[in-house]
């Protein structure tokens, strides 16, 4: 349930094109949402401390990156938020 999302508006134009790496919500759901995000973020850096014998890091950094990202913006953005419906760009 990775999803990547691209941020066709962006806030007045700015970072318009951002893409975006995070969790689904469930496999109907539309787009990221960042509270799953930071939880499978949490989850994966544990699995990595218990020895976990997958490399994770590379989606650890993209979705910590997107969580960045998105947090540095007023959500008046295209990305679907989690207690959004519809993605405002659909």
């Amino acid at each position: 349930m990775w999803e990547t999302d691209i941020d066709y508006i962006g806030n007045n134009g700015e970072q318009a094109g951002a893409k975006y790496e995070g969790v689904k919500f469930a496999a109907g759901g539309h787009g990221i949402q960042w509270e799953v995000t930071s939880g499978a973020v949490l989850g994966m850096i544990e699995f990595q401390r218990q020895g976990g014998n997958v490399d994770v890091s590379a989606k650890i950094h993209e979705a910590r990156d997107s969580i960045k990202l998105d947090s540095s913006l007023p959500h008046s953005s295209s990305i679907c938020h989690g207690w959004q419906h519809q993605c405002l760009a659909s």
